[in-house]
C-alpha cells in the first residue's frame, strides 16, 4: 500500500538533484550559450511523495529553457543530446541512465543488489517556443518519428485552486484523498491514471467541495 515518504528521507535526494541541476545550469550557459532554470514539480513540490512498500520513489523536475542559440531552434533532438551529455559528466556512476525514455531524461539509483530502484530522478525539458505563445514540452512523436515541441496548457487555474484550498485550511483533505485514491487504484490494479492525473483530480474534487463555503 502507498504511504507518504517522510520529508527527512526525501531532503537528501532533493539536495543531490538540485546540486546537479545547478551545475548543469552553469555548464550549459558557459559551453553552449543555453540559459535555463529548474523547477521541482509533482509530488515533490507539494510534499506528497509516496512509495508502495519497499519500492522506490521519484522526484520530477522541469528544466525550463529561457534562451537557446538560434541554430538550435529547430533541433529539439540536438538540444536533448546536449543536456544528456552534460548530465552524464555530472551524475554519479551509481545512477543508471534510462536511454529508452524518449521524452524525459531519467536516472535511477538501484539497491546494492541491483534488483530494485530506490530512487528515480526524472527531468522534462520545457521552453517558451519561438513559434507559439504557450510553453512547450519536449516529447516523442510516434507519427513523425522524432522529438517535437508540444504545447502544454497553462497551470494558473490549478494553481489558484491549490491556493484557495490552502487558504481555507483544507489541504490535509487533499493529502488524505490523494493517498486513498492511489491505494484504491492499486487494489483494483487500475494503472490507467498517472500520479499527476490523480493529484489534479483530487484537487478539483476538494476545490468543488469547498467552493460554496
Amino acid at each position: 500500500m502507498y504511504k507518504y515518504v517522510p520529508n527527512t528521507h526525501i531532503n537528501h535526494y532533493k539536495a543531490y538533484c538540485q546540486d546537479i541541476l545547478d551545475q548543469l545550469q552553469k555548464k550549459l550557459r558557459k559551453e553552449y550559450s543555453i540559459r535555463m532554470h529548474s523547477v521541482l514539480i509533482g509530488s515533490g513540490a507539494t510534499n506528497m511523495v509516496t512509495k508502495n512498500g519497499k519500492a522506490g520513489f521519484d522526484l520530477e523536475y522541469n528544466l525550463i529553457l529561457t534562451s537557446v542559440p538560434r541554430r538550435l531552434d529547430r533541433s529539439p533532438g540536438e538540444i536533448k543530446d546536449i543536456i544528456r551529455k552534460t548530465l552524464e559528466e555530472l551524475i554519479q556512476d551509481k545512477y543508471s541512465d534510462e536511454q529508452g525514455c524518449a521524452s524525459s531524461i531519467t536516472y535511477r539509483l538501484h539497491s546494492l543488489n541491483g534488483k530494485r530502484a530506490e530512487f528515480c530522478f526524472d527531468i522534462s525539458i520545457i521552453r517558451k517556443h519561438f513559434q507559439v505563445r504557450n510553453k512547450c514540452r519536449l516529447v516523442w512523436n510516434e507519427e513523425q518519428g522524432g522529438l517535437v515541441w508540444e504545447q502544454i496548457p497553462a497551470s494558473s487555474k490549478q494553481d489558484s485552486k491549490v491556493a484557495a484550498i490552502k487558504r481555507t485550511g483544507h489541504w490535509e483533505k487533499v493529502r488524505r484523498r490523494y493517498l486513498d485514491r492511489k491505494n484504491r487504484r492499486l487494489l483494483s490494479q487500475d494503472y490507467s491514471q498517472p500520479s499527476y492525473a490523480i493529484y489534479n483530480e483530487t484537487v478539483n474534487h476538494v476545490f468543488q467541495s469547498i467552493k460554496g463555503l
